[in-house]
């Protein structure tokens, strides 16, 4: 009797103390191994406009919803799996939106009117921001050396603890650091910014160099991947040292991050450009044809598997090598991938 007597309490309480693996009403279909477990503060069904703070441990959700507040309803509950959804996920004005980031730990705070592209399971830490305000904190703990990317029309600004606000519009994005650091990049050199700081960027000019720039670095990345498999797990004619493994492990972290940087930019400004179109008849400038869907497919094309180059050499084993030799890198649009 005592477990009808603690749930009889919870009930009267208006509490929701844990929907643990248990098949929602209305969803007679879904597979019981993909519902979420979900441990709610208060019951989302007694404040119609806001759904409570949640904790999801969905296996495959690379970001659900931690907090929602839609004044007229029908937005997206605490729990939702935002991986899958498709761009852009609208927050209209007087509503706000909390976004889970499972691989990094960030809590992202969408504040309304927006259009974001919430991370995906192929990035799990990166977030577009076509328009409108978010927000981080840094009293939210986070893992150890995480980093979380959040690309507007105008930089790329890599959060790892601080508390920051950006703004994107058609023309500009603007940052408000509180505390913490923050780096902020454009293609150019990156600006690193530490306690309170205030800027702001024009919207960059030209989608076509962001596309060709995400192209090659694409390419360069999955090059660099497909190396360092090849001459470890491949057929490799002898085994390689320590060193020169370390080497190409490095080179290729390297390679994805730069892949991460300049496409994500390359998105978020093509998905703006999706947002100008739809508001205008007239050509937007610097947008070009096709716009976000255009720039997936060429990141699609880029990185499509293909055989290590012939001839390939592995990188030399040596204290000069290691410590000073300069890793390739496609710095310029049109450089050829390594």
């Amino acid at each position: 009797m005592r477990r009808p007597l603690a749930a009889l309490v919870l009930v009267t309480l208006g509490t929701v103390a844990a929907v643990d693996g248990c098949r929602p009403k209305g969803n007679g279909n879904a597979a019981a191994d993909s519902e979420p477990s979900i441990h709610a503060d208060s019951d989302a069904r007694s404040t119609p406009s806001a759904s409570a703070s949640v904790v999801v441990t969905t296996p495959d959700a690379a970001c659900a919803v931690a907090f929602a507040q839609y004044p007229a309803g029908g937005g997206p509950s605490p729990g939702d799996d935002l991986s899958k959804i498709a761009p852009p996920l609208r927050v209209p004005e007087g509503a706000s939106l909390t976004i889970a980031v499972r691989a990094s730990g960030h809590q992202v705070h969408i504040k309304g009117p927006a259009a974001v592209r919430p991370c995906t399971r192929e990035e799990r830490d990166v977030i577009l921001v076509a328009s409108g305000e978010v927000s981080v904190e840094s009293s939210t703990p986070v893992r150890p050396g995480s980093e979380l990317f959040l690309a507007t029309p105008s930089f790329v600004a890599v959060v790892s603890r601080a508390t920051l606000k950006l703004r994107a519009s058609a023309g500009m994005t603007s940052w408000d650091l509180d505390d913490g650091d923050v780096a902020i990049t454009n293609l150019d050199q990156p600006k690193s910014v530490t306690g309170k700081d205030k800027g702001s960027l024009k919207r960059f000019e030209d989608g076509g160099i962001l596309l060709t720039r995400c192209g090659v670095q694409a390419s360069s990345a999955a090059s660099a991947e497909r190396l360092l498999l090849g001459f470890t797990q491949g057929d490799a004619a002898a085994p390689l040292p320590s060193a020169s493994i370390g080497i190409l492990t490095a080179q290729q972290i390297k390679h994805a991050r730069e892949r991460i940087l300049d496409c994500s930019f390359a998105e978020a400004y093509a998905l703006s450009c999706d947002l100008l179109a739809g508001e205008s008849d007239a050509a937007v400038p610097g947008c070009g044809a096709g716009g976000y869907t255009r720039v997936r497919e060429h990141i699609a094309k880029a990185v499509s598997a293909g055989p290590i180059p012939s001839g390939s050499p592995p990188p030399k084993a040596s204290a000069s090598a290691s410590s000073s030799a300069p890793m390739p890198s496609a710095t310029a649009p049109g450089s050829a991938a390594p």
